[in-house]
C-alpha cells in the first residue's frame, strides 16, 4: 500500500510536470517512498491517464507508443521525465520498439515436418541444422541465404516431445540423419541440447565439421543444478529479447506462483500483450514448455556423466575426443567488459558441454576451436555476427 498526499504544490510550472502530477495523484501514490522498479502498470493506471500519457510522449518524440508500453514505464522513469531528464524514458520506448520488432519476426509455431529447407541450393556439402531454442530457423535465416550449400533445419515436432533423455535425443538425430544422408558428407550446426548431439555425431565420424554455439553464458548454468525460479529467469532472458524493467516485473509475478503451468502462462501472456497484433504465437505455451524440459534433460545429462565419471571424467573425456578425426568449433557470444579471465571462461564452456580441457595435452585437442563474440546486448547484432562466424567455421 502506497501514501496517498496532498499534491496540489506541484500543480505549477510546465504543462509536463502538472500532467505527470496529476498523474501521482490518480495514482494515489507518492513518488518519493514508491519503489522505483515498480511499473505504471503493476500500481494500477487507469485508461484515461494511460492515454493522456501515451499521447504526450507521442507529441515529445512523434513515434507511435502503444498503452501497454506506457503501463511498462516505472516510478524511476516517470520521475526523471517529470525532472526533464527524458532520456531513461526514450531509451526505454526505443527498447520496446526493438525489442517488439525482433519478436514479431518470430512464429511461434510446432512443426509437424522432420526437417524444413532453408535455401534453394540443391549441391555442395549439405549443413544440418539443430532445433533451436524458438523452433523455428529465424536467426540463421541470412547464413541460409549466404552459404552455397544445402542448408536444411531439424525440427522439434510433437513427437519429439515423448524424448526425456539426451541420449534418447541423439539416439533420435542420429537415426534421422542416417536416412537423410545414408553416404554421409554433411556439416551441423547445434546449440543447447543440439551442442552435445554435434559432439556425438562428430565421435562417430557421422560429419567433419561440427560448430556449437554457446549460449548458456549464465553462470547458474556451469553447475548440475538449478532450482525452478532460476530455470524460468534462465529461461526468459533466452526466450525473447526485452528492457530489463518488463523482465523485472515478470519475474516478481513467477514468485508469486508455484504451478509451472500457470508460471508458463504468466510468461507468455506477457510477450503476447508486449508484442501486440501480427504475433503468430498459436503453440506459445507448449514452446515454452518443450524450452524447459529440454534444459532439464541438459541439466540431468550432465549430472549423470559426471556422476558416472566423477574424478575420472576429464581424462575419459580427453581420451575419447583424442581418437576423432573431425574439427568442432565453439562459437561463445559473451560481453568480456567483466571477465578477469578468458581462458577460465573458455575452460567453463567446454566443461559445460563434457568436451576436453585445453591444458590436457590430449593429442587432437588443437581441432576443437573457441572463437569469442564480444557481444553488445542488441540481439540482431549478436546475430548478425554469430552468422558470420558460423558462416566463416563453414567455408
Amino acid at each position: 500500500m502506497y501514501i496517498k498526499v496532498d499534491m496540489s504544490a506541484k500543480e505549477s510550472g510546465s504543462k509536463k510536470s502538472r500532467m505527470i502530477a496529476e498523474l501521482w495523484r490518480a495514482l494515489g501514490i507518492d513518488p518519493e517512498v514508491t519503489p522505483n522498479h515498480l511499473t505504471l502498470g503493476e500500481i494500477g493506471l487507469e485508461s484515461m491517464f494511460a492515454v493522456e500519457l501515451q499521447q504526450e510522449l507521442e507529441r515529445e518524440w512523434n513515434v507511435k507508443v502503444s498503452l501497454n508500453h506506457v503501463k511498462s514505464i516505472t516510478i524511476g522513469m516517470l520521475k526523471d521525465y517529470e525532472a526533464g531528464n527524458i532520456g531513461n524514458v526514450k531509451k526505454h520506448l526505443d527498447e520496446l520498439k526493438q525489442a517488439r520488432a525482433n519478436l514479431l519476426k518470430q512464429k511461434f509455431v510446432i512443426p509437424t515436418e522432420t526437417h524444413t529447407r532453408l535455401n534453394a541450393e540443391t549441391t555442395g556439402r549439405p549443413v544440418y541444422l539443430m532445433p533451436t531454442v524458438l523452433l523455428n530457423f529465424t536467426m540463421f535465416d541470412e547464413l541460409a541465404q549466404s552459404l552455397n550449400r544445402p542448408v536444411i533445419g531439424l525440427n522439434w515436432t510433437r513427437e519429439m516431445c515423448k524424448l526425456t533423455t539426451i541420449k534418447e535425443l541423439n539416439q533420435y538425430f542420429i537415426k534421422l540423419l542416417k536416412q537423410l544422408e545414408p553416404n554421409g558428407g554433411y556439416d551441423v550446426v547445434g546449440y543447447l541440447d543440439g551442442a552435445i548431439t554435434c559432439s556425438k555425431l562428430l565421435l562417430k565420424g557421422m560429419v567433419d565439421k561440427a560448430v556449437i554455439i554457446d549460449v548458456l553464458s549464465d553462470e547458474r548454468f556451469t553447475g548440475d543444478q538449478l532450482s525452478e525460479e532460476d530455470l524460468f529467469v534462465f529461461t526468459l532472458n533466452m526466450f525473447s529479447e526485452m528492457p530489463d524493467s518488463i523482465k523485472d516485473k515478470i519475474i516478481r509475478e513467477l514468485k508469486k506462483e508455484t504451478d509451472t503451468k500457470a508460471r508458463i502462462r504468466i510468461v507468455t501472456t506477457e510477450l503476447v500483450d508486449f508484442a501486440g497484433k501480427g504475433l503468430v504465437a498459436p503453440d506459445i505455451d507448449e514452446i515454452y514448455a518443450i524450452l524447459l524440459a529440454r534444459l532439464r534433460m541438459l541439466l540431468s545429462y550432465r549430472a549423470e556423466k559426471r556422476k558416472k565419471f566423477s574424478n575420472r571424467l576429464k581424462m575419459a573425456i580427453g581420451k575419447k575426443w583424442s581418437k576423432r578425426t573431425g574439427k568442432l568449433i565453439m562459437i561463445k557470444p559473451f560481453v568480456l567488459d567483466n571477465v578477469d579471465d578468458v581462458d577460465e571462461l573458455i575452460g567453463k564452456s567446454r566443461d559445460t558441454y563434457l568436451l576436453p580441457a585445453a591444458q590436457d595435452g590430449n593429442d587432437g585437442n588443437d581441432n576443437i576451436e573457441v572463437t569469442i563474440i564480444n557481444s553488445i546486448p542488441n540481439l540482431d547484432q549478436i546475430n548478425a555476427e554469430i552468422n558470420d562466424k558460423v558462416l566463416a567455421a563453414l567455408k
